[in-house]
């Protein structure tokens, strides 16, 4: 079905070249190859829409040094890259390994879903309610595009099943610390979720705790440092100029102009409803706040502390960037609830009738 619904995503082109760049440095190389191998990789209509479909598709197909200037953005989406490269190098069209990842992404987070769901529900209600979450427009839009989410997404809810559910806190940090080599903004949330356990839950750290968060904070400001990814230029074109154009040079910084941004791209988050879901599904933890154990609202904290704190960085909320919180608070509400007090009444009324 995902690949029935496959979208033709523009994302896929830089992250193509930031995946031949891997062996190849010549930027003119690296924008040749990555069309010739769009053009034997995809249908014309796929071509037209990927190369001529949008202005910034235009701008760097035309442009070399546009395109060249683009892959810092996406080169540090490391392990996305890297795994994609891995298809690549062992015989997947690179435009069909992209996809793969996000493929195999997307069913291990249904696989850990189930087995959440499973340790407290029937197997049938547990694969039912598993299948309902997996194919939520939230869920299936973030698995249908070329792009590190759904692998980053996968490691995520890894992280938070095994903390809340086999309290394995080492396995936990290895997983956020591959979630933010995928995507860097899940740094956040590792911060913020030692940060909550240590001074909102006074829980005592470990000593692999703070090197794995402090592990997790050098390895993102390495991989950035690495590839010249610089985080101003992308905030100033998408969220001050909001234009397409990759070779808009950033302003200076001040408050004037990050307010400007600010403030717009929360006129863009708004234009997503599953902004308004998340904000929604939020409210549920406060609703069963003392139904939930200690770890439950390390994670509640965290994850609500790093929206907020990311969201001011780069303040943009769509269903990519929500979709496996979004699939936590589910899961952990419908653990919460008792369906055999359903059953149980049905059986009542069966009986009386």
């Amino acid at each position: 079905m995902l690949i029935h619904k496959k979208k033709t995503y523009w994302d896929a082109i830089p992250y193509m070249g930031a995946v031949l760049a891997i062996d190849e440095k010549d930027n003119a190389k690296i924008h040749e190859s990555t069309y010739q191998l769009l053009k034997e990789n995809t249908s014309i209509d796929e071509q037209q829409k990927l190369i001529d479909g949008h202005p910034f598709c235009k701008s760097i197909y035309d442009h070399q040094n546009y395109f060249a200037q683009q892959l810092p953005f996406f080169q540090v989406k490391f392990l996305y890259v890297y795994t994609s490269y891995v298809f690549y190098k062992i015989g997947v069209p690179l435009y069909d390994a992209l996809f793969l990842v996000v493929l195999i992404s997307s069913i291990l987070i249904f696989t850990i879903t189930y087995n959440w769901l499973k340790k407290y529900h029937e197997n049938g209600l547990s694969l039912l309610l598993s299948v309902f979450i997996f194919l939520c427009w939230f869920n299936i839009r973030s698995f249908i595009i070329s792009s590190p989410d759904a692998l980053a997404g996968s490691f995520f809810i890894a992280a938070v099943y095994f903390y809340l559910e086999k309290n394995k806190l080492k396995l936990s940090y290895i997983f956020l610390f591959l979630a933010a080599l995928t995507r860097p903004d899940y740094l956040f949330f590792v911060v913020c979720f030692s940060s909550v356990a240590i001074l909102l839950l006074k829980v005592k750290p470990s000593l692999f705790a703070i090197a794995t968060t402090f592990a997790c904070v050098a390895s993102v400001l390495l991989v950035s440092y690495n590839y010249q990814y610089d985080g101003w230029q992308m905030f100033y074109r998408s969220f001050v100029d909001l234009t397409v154009s990759p070779q808009t040079e950033a302003g200076k910084f001040s408050i004037d102009v990050y307010l400007t941004g600010l403030l717009n791209g929360i006129k863009q988050s708004l234009s997503h409803k599953s902004t308004f879901l998340f904000l929604i599904t939020l409210l549920f933890p406060f609703f069963i706040l003392k139904k939930l154990s200690s770890a439950e609202k390390i994670i509640f904290y965290a994850i609500l502390t790093s929206v907020i704190v990311r969201f001011f960085i780069h303040p943009w909320l769509e269903e990519r960037f929500v979709f496996i919180y979004i699939d936590i608070f589910i899961v952990v509400l419908l653990k919460h609830v008792d369906f055999s007090r359903f059953k149980n009444k049905n059986l009542v009324v069966a009986k009386n009738l």
